[in-house]
């Protein structure tokens, strides 16, 4: 048993009249006593979009998987042609194959 008010002041705030007995149960105080574990993310390197632009530079977007002004983020050269010319399996360029004309 531990008593909340170890001060022994006579408190009030803005929160309400504080109770001078009242008492934390000792297994709240156990909980309280665990000690912290910090939390590290994994840096994973996120590629650049990398894709021309008119002004003859390369968009320097970071984005996970799509850029917002580029479409999916591919691999690139150093001049912002792709790399692989075949297109990937999780990007469907031709979306009107589906179509029934």
């Amino acid at each position: 048993v531990f008593m909340a008010n170890q001060r022994g002041l006579d408190l009030d705030s803005h929160w309400g009249r504080v109770d001078d007995d009242a008492v934390i149960p000792s297994d709240k105080i156990a909980e309280l006593s665990v000690p912290a574990m910090p939390y590290e993310e994994k840096q994973i390197e996120i590629q650049p979009c990398r894709a021309p632009l008119r002004k003859g530079g390369l968009c320097r977007r970071r984005d996970m998987k799509i850029c917002p002004f580029h479409g999916p983020i591919i691999p690139r050269d150093d001049e912002g042609r792709p790399l692989n010319t075949s297109p990937s399996e999780d990007v469907n360029v031709n979306v009107k194959t589906d179509l029934v004309e």
